[in-house]
Parts: C-alpha cells; sequence; structure tokens
C-alpha cells in the first residue's frame, strides 16, 4: 500500500505539472516529487534485495588509506572500481550502509532530475515514470547499476549535440561502477541514425517471430563477445547462463504485447517525436530495448540487466506523448493510458504480492530507529529466496 500511495501522490503531482503554472510553480512541483524519490529510496531499512550484500561489502572493504598503502580490498566480491573506491572512501570516513545508500539515491535522483529539464518540459511526469518502471528496481536492488544507468541517461545529451568524447568519458565512469554500460559506447553511433520505419518494422517483426517459435541463437554468441572483456565478466555471465535460478526463458505474456503496442503507438507519433532535439534519439534508445526484450528472451536476467539503460527512453517518451497532443481530449485518453501502462508494472508490488516480499512492507530507517522496531528484514530476504527457487523450478518444468 506504501508504494502505491507514493504512486498515487506522484500521479497527482504530474497531473497538476501540465496545467497551466508559471516557472516558479513548475519548479516546486520538480523540487517536492526530487524530495519524495530521495528520501523514500535514501531512508529505506533493510528493504529491497541488496541491502545484505551491499552491507556486509562495506563492512569488510578497506579503508581507502589503507588501500592506497597495501593494495588490500579486504573482500573476496569483486566489484566494479568505482562502487569499491566509493566504499573505501565511506570506511576511511566511518560511515555506514544507510549514509550510502542516502548519498547514491541523492546523486541518481538528483542526476535523473537534471537531464529531464534537457528533454522535456514534463519533468514531473518523466519522474512519475521512472518511479513507475525503474525505481523500486533500480534504487532499491540494484544500487550499482542505478549509478550507471543514471550517467549513462544525463549522457545522452551529449549525442544530438555530436560531443563524442563526453558522451565516451561519462560512459566510461558508469562503466565504473557497472561493467554493462560499456554496451552504451558502439551504440553512440547507433543512436544518431535514423532508420526508415519499414526497417524498424522488419526487426520487430523477425523479434517477435525468434520469440514465438523460440528460436535459440544468444548463447555462443554472448559468450564470445562478453569473453572479450575478460575473465571475470565471463564468469558472471557463465553464472546467468547456467544456474538454474537465473538460466530461464522469458515465456509469451503481458510484456510481449505491451512492448509491441508501444512500438506502434511510438511509430505512428515518430514525425511528432523528430520534431523535438531528442526525440529520435531516445526512439532510437527505446527500439534497442524492444530488440533485446524479443531477441534475448532466452535469458530472463541478462536481458533485464541490460534493459534497464535502454526502458529509460519510457521517461522522455511518456511525456512527448502528451506533448505532441495538443487536443485536450486526446490528451486525457492518451494520459489514461500511459498510467495503465505504468501501473502494470509493478501491480504486483503495490499489492502485496508473495513474490515482492523483500519490499514488502516498507522500512524507513528513521522511524525503525526512533520508535525502536524490529526489523524483518533477514526474514524476508531468506523467504523471497526460498519463493524465487521454487517459482524458477515450476517455470523450468512448464517448459
Amino acid at each position: 500500500m506504501f508504494y502505491f500511495i507514493v504512486f498515487i501522490l506522484l500521479l497527482v503531482l504530474s497531473v497538476i505539472e501540465r496545467t497551466e503554472l508559471d516557472d516558479k510553480s513548475r519548479s516546486f512541483l520538480v523540487f517536492i516529487s526530487w524530495f519524495i524519490l530521495v528520501v523514500v529510496a535514501g531512508l529505506r531499512y533493510e528493504t529491497g534485495g541488496d541491502w545484505d550484500v551491499y552491507g556486509q561489502f562495506l563492512e569488510k572493504v578497506t579503508p581507502i588509506c589503507e588501500f592506497v598503502s597495501s593494495g588490500k580490498t579486504g573482500s573476496s566480491r569483486h566489484f566494479e572500481f568505482g562502487y569499491f573506491l566509493l566504499c573505501s572512501i565511506f570506511k576511511q570516513l566511518g560511515l555506514g550502509i544507510q549514509v550510502l545508500f542516502f548519498v547514491i539515491a541523492l546523486f541518481d535522483i538528483t542526476l535523473i532530475a537534471k537531464a529531464l529539464k534537457h528533454y522535456t518540459k514534463y519533468v514531473v511526469t518523466g519522474l512519475f515514470v521512472y518511479y513507475s518502471l525503474l525505481y523500486l528496481t533500480l534504487e532499491f536492488s540494484l544500487i550499482r547499476q542505478a549509478i550507471a544507468a543514471s550517467i549513462c541517461f544525463y549522457a545522452f545529451k551529449y549525442v544530438p549535440e555530436k560531443k563524442m568524447f563526453k558522451y565516451f568519458l561519462l560512459i566510461f565512469l558508469a562503466f565504473l561502477f557497472h561493467m554493462s554500460a560499456l554496451i552504451m559506447l558502439p551504440l553512440y553511433f547507433f543512436f544518431k541514425v535514423r532508420f526508415s520505419s519499414i526497417f524498424l518494422i522488419i526487426v520487430v517483426c523477425l523479434g517477435c517471430l525468434i520469440m514465438l517459435f523460440q528460436i535459440t541463437w544468444i548463447n555462443r554468441a554472448l559468450l564470445f563477445v562478453v569473453g572479450l572483456l575478460g575473465e571475470d565478466s565471463l564468469r558472471k555471465v557463465v553464472i546467468y547462463t547456467t544456474n538454474k535460478v537465473y538460466n530461464v526463458n522469458r515465456g509469451i505474456g503481458i510484456g510481449f504485447f505491451l512492448n509491441l503496442f508501444l512500438f506502434i503507438l511510438f511509430l505512428w507519433k515518430r514525425k511528432r517525436f523528430e520534431e523535438k532535439a531528442y526525440g529520435n534519439l531516445f526512439l532510437n534508445v527505446f527500439m534497442v530495448n524492444i530488440i533485446v526484450y524479443y531477441y534475448m528472451y532466452e535469458f530472463i536476467e541478462i536481458s533485464v540487466r541490460f534493459r534497464l539503460y535502454y526502458m529509460l527512453s519510457l521517461v522522455v517518451l511518456f511525456p512527448h506523448l502528451l506533448e505532441t497532443c495538443p487536443k485536450l481530449i486526446n490528451r486525457m485518453v492518451l494520459s489514461i493510458v500511459l498510467v495503465l501502462y505504468c501501473l502494470t508494472t509493478n501491480r504486483k508490488i503495490y499489492m502485496n504480492d508473495p513474490s515482492t516480499i523483500v519490499l514488502n512492507p516498507y522500512q524507513n530507517y528513521v522511524i525503525h530507529k526512533c520508535l525502536d522496531k524490529k526489523s524483518m528484514g533477514k526474514i524476508r530476504l531468506i523467504k523471497n529466496e526460498e519463493f524465487v527457487k521454487k517459482e524458477r523450478k515450476k517455470e523450468k518444468k512448464n517448459e
């Protein structure tokens, strides 16, 4: 219920934003939305799927001064150097995991909000879409990739500006926090191209057929490409492609049709998108999202990880859709459709489904410490692990 209340609150703010407001009022709405997102993620307490792993890493990591003198990291876990360095500095300063979570949430949401000001006039609507589609995954379970994704999202602004060096520099910075960001380097040249609508239709139709007929092809290709990045990268991919928990195909579900619906909708509005400075760019980013979804159906875990970068296109394209509807009635109908789409993404979380136990109920650090409440964090993690294993076994039996 807590997450649904936040959803409704951000939805109301986004609706208010699209009325006749002066710049000062719009800025105030952006601040409120930004504040909500920072506080909810930054002050979460033993909530989400990552807090225990990252908490243990911070406890064991070597302080920065000791690392410089000895070269020892102090932890057996191999996280990217940027994240290690951040934790090492926090350890040196005597700061705990809660401060780390808050600083990361502050950085991510601030960078996304700042980038949105370049991409659309409906910044609050963009933040609402981010919350609905990506926030609870990135900010509550994948904080390293959340840092990388926010940096990549900001880097997009340099593509139309043809500032390749700045783009590459930011992508490299993102790579220091999550290796998957490296895939964004060659895509710089792809993002600049305007592909014909016929070509895009052929690509999507072919992907649909590959997924419908369960044509396997990606395993060897993926292992070869990732192997070029080094042994550590290859080891992680091997785990995701061979481990029984992760090695599961994506089935034909609601996502198959929702992505197809969005593709048709965006193609219909393509000319209006291209009137905007970043329209073609984010349409191309969305196309990569579509390609990954249909063509990489064999491995849900890897597909989801890659798609998190490209789904950020919806944070811009959804507000663009509303901007391209001059008639009030058309805008109202489109708003209802987009809200329903956003609602379906986290419907299980809002309904307190057993699969979302690591998120439900939400625990706030300040409240738990002030009231001295007992946390159920550890128990929830154990139950979630058991639930995931059971569900993946069922999926394997049904194949």
